[in-house]
């Protein structure tokens, strides 16, 4: 045989035993799950290997070691690349086996959809033994969702009133993780809910994985932003806006502080707008004038005083002032005034009342 040939063989044969020894050398990390094994179980004691990356759900990460294991061995170090340990915010947390050789530490996973590495080692000095894990997180779109219903839980038809008095159902479904996220936090801008008259109110879901909680509409014309949220992630919520109409009065009542005023002093003049169901909204406004019927024809005549406000407070009231001392008012013609509003269809509700000037 050729001697070059013969030395290369022998050369190659050398280099792989010294990289083999090497190895063997080299053997202070030793995955071995019969010397070390890592399982992770979920809330219901189900071993999983994935689970909704939604930075809420916790995971039970569970070690089991020989029970008769060496003291150099009964010390456990969990690592893992996201979430966050229910006992440290560190990356990693050392736990002692039981006598059985078990441990379990709990970890709330990251808001996630990207894998979930999990590792656990015993030893030091001499072997190190490790077991590793890799967790598939799901992503989630939409955890919640939100709507509005009428007060008997039916879909809402047509327009709402501002009237201090609808009541609306206002309801939110858990979509995804229902183990964890069993309650709803609703938020409004304006208005109350029933069970604790505030803007703010929490319910636990039902069967049926929804949350639904009562709301009384405010007087206020305009729009009402509704939310609703789980957990502590603010990515998880749902809101909607309702646009709430004027209601307008069905009838009002002139209520004059008296019938018969003299010139020289301010006769104050209250106006109450009803409705035949709920109250009128706040800020509806009414006009306001003062006429004598001279010859079959009204004359215009007197003052008012607070026009520039004269819209309707919670209670409906508009309050103004009326004076008779413009020098136009007729002896012995009573004055009347007139008071005009509308109605939800457009029409004109009117009401008169008549003074005598002395």
């Amino acid at each position: 045989m050729n001697k070059s040939i013969l030395f290369s063989r022998n050369l190659f044969f050398l280099v792989f035993i010294s990289l083999f020894c090497f190895a063997c050398q080299n053997d202070d990390l030793v995955p071995n799950d019969e010397i070390i094994e890592l399982k992770i179980f979920d809330a219901n004691n189900k071993e999983i290997t994935e689970i909704i990356g939604d930075g809420e759900t916790i995971v039970n990460l569970e070690v089991t070691v020989p029970k008769n294991a060496g003291d150099n061995y009964r010390t456990v170090t969990f690592k893992k690349s996201g979430g966050v340990f229910t006992t440290s915010a560190d990356a990693s947390i050392t736990k002692q086996l039981d006598h059985d050789g078990k441990v379990t530490v709990q970890l709330k996973v990251p808001l996630s959809n990207e894998p979930l590495f999990v590792s656990v080692e015993i030893g030091g000095t001499g072997k190190i033994f490790s077991d590793e894990k890799v967790i598939k997180l799901i992503g989630v779109d939409q955890i919640i969702g939100l709507k509005l219903l009428d007060g008997e839980g039916k879909e809402l038809t047509g327009k709402i009133k501002a009237d201090g008095r609808t009541t609306l159902l206002v309801q939110a479904t858990v979509l995804n993780n229902t183990s964890v996220f069993r309650q709803v936090t609703f938020n409004v801008s304006s208005g109350a809910f029933q069970n604790n008259s505030s803007l703010e109110t929490t319910k636990g879901i039902n069967s049926k994985n929804e949350a639904i909680v009562s709301f009384k509409v405010p007087q206020e014309v305009g729009n009402l932003y509704f939310s609703s949220t789980v957990g502590s992630s603010s990515k998880y919520y749902d809101e909607l806006v309702l646009a709430l109409e004027r209601a307008y009065a069905d009838k009002l009542i002139i209520e004059p502080a008296t019938i018969s005023m003299d010139k020289a002093q301010p006769n104050s003049l209250k106006v109450v707008l009803t409705r035949n169901e709920g109250s009128v909204s706040i800020g509806t406004s009414a006009s306001f004038e003062a006429f004598q019927t001279i010859a079959g024809v009204e004359k215009k005549v007197g003052r008012f005083t607070g026009l520039a406000n004269s819209r309707t407070n919670s209670a409906g009231e508009i309050n103004v002032n009326f004076y008779a001392d413009t020098n136009d008012i007729t002896a012995d013609i009573p004055v009347t005034i007139r008071v005009k509003t509308q109605n939800d269809a457009g029409n004109d509700v009117v009401s008169t009342a008549d003074l005598t000037i002395k």
